[in-house]
């Protein structure tokens, strides 16, 4: 299943590719076959987009929730499930974009096909008056005609971001969260958040830094199957210019050279959906999404007796 997920996967993208290249395309093919093939593509993604597993149960809204959760992007994942370990308890997940089950999804060279798909919320940013100089501004009227509007992929589907982005698994730095908790976000320090990360992960990464690793979390962080050569050279040229090679930049040290963490599992993209929320969808009868719905306002009406008795 993988290998064919693959092969398809690599035959649309060598597609799109090549056909967003009119100078390559133009010396390859003739026109005729540029419109066969333009035309292959657009049927093959449409096809797959349309591939949409079965929901573990169907989705009868009650008239209240205990929890009503907005978003089901890594954070929206992540609580809902939480939450429904509670059988006590009622959750309900909103998400804007649509489920998450496109046979492309899973595969991580198919993250550029995602993005400005309706997967994506398709933002870009304001002009830069250096950077970003080969995209025109599009999205704001106010730019017309302008360039300098990078393209900012935000997921718009169950996972959100975990969804349509490119997997690199990274923390960040010790004295970041260290100095939020200076700032005044008492209890985010990097020793205290530490055993959340471990909770999460589950490392398939060799030997990772003892200490700092989950080895039974619901998301899996591993290296690509193929150890590309090209990455290979590189770190090797680092440690010649006397930049050490870093076997775990998420452990103990973040300086060096390393291959990049990614959260994926045998080839296959695991977002915080398929590790977090469609695990709680399929075997707690306590959680139900709905999809493609927007959240235009939260109305909050309270009884007068304090803040308890308050409802949204």
């Amino acid at each position: 299943a993988v290998m064919s997920k693959l092969i398809v996967a690599a035959v649309v993208v060598a597609a799109a590719v090549l056909l967003s290249d009119p100078l390559l395309s133009n010396i390859i093919f003739p026109a005729s076959t540029l419109r066969l093939l333009s035309s292959i593509y657009r049927g093959t993604y449409a096809a797959l987009a349309s591939q949409i597993t079965t929901w573990p149960k169907s989705v009868a809204l009650k008239k209240e929730y205990d929890y009503v959760i907005i978003g089901a992007g890594t954070a929206g994942s992540t609580i809902a499930a939480r939450l429904s370990e509670d059988p006590e308890v009622s959750v309900l997940v909103i998400e804007a974009g649509p489920v998450d089950k496109y046979l492309l999804v899973d595969v991580p060279m198919s993250s550029m096909l995602l993005q400005g798909t309706e997967m994506d919320w398709q933002l870009e940013i304001e002009p830069q008056p250096s950077a970003c100089q080969g995209m025109p501004c599009v999205k704001n009227t106010k730019y017309a005609g302008k360039v300098g509007c990078c393209r900012w992929p935000m997921g718009k589907a169950l996972g959100g971001g975990s969804t349509i982005n490119y997997m690199a698994y990274v923390r960040g730095h010790p004295e970041d969260y260290n100095e939020w908790e200076d700032l005044g976000a008492e209890g985010w320090n990097y020793s205290q958040m530490l055993p959340y990360f471990r909770k999460t992960q589950r490392a398939a990464l060799g030997k990772p830094a003892s200490g700092y690793q989950g080895a039974a979390g619901p998301i899996p962080v591993s290296y690509p199957l193929e150890e590309d050569p090209v990455v290979t050279a590189f770190v090797k040229s680092c440690e010649e210019l006397g930049i050490p090679a870093n076997p775990d930049y998420n452990g103990q040290s973040q300086e060096g050279c390393a291959r990049m963490q990614t959260t994926t599992l045998n080839g296959e993209r695991w977002s915080a959906a398929r590790g977090l929320l469609w695990p709680a969808l399929r075997s707690r009868p306590n959680i139900e999404v709905l999809t493609d719905a927007h959240v235009l306002r939260v109305d909050i009406r309270c009884d007068g007796a304090g803040p308890e008795r308050c409802r949204a």
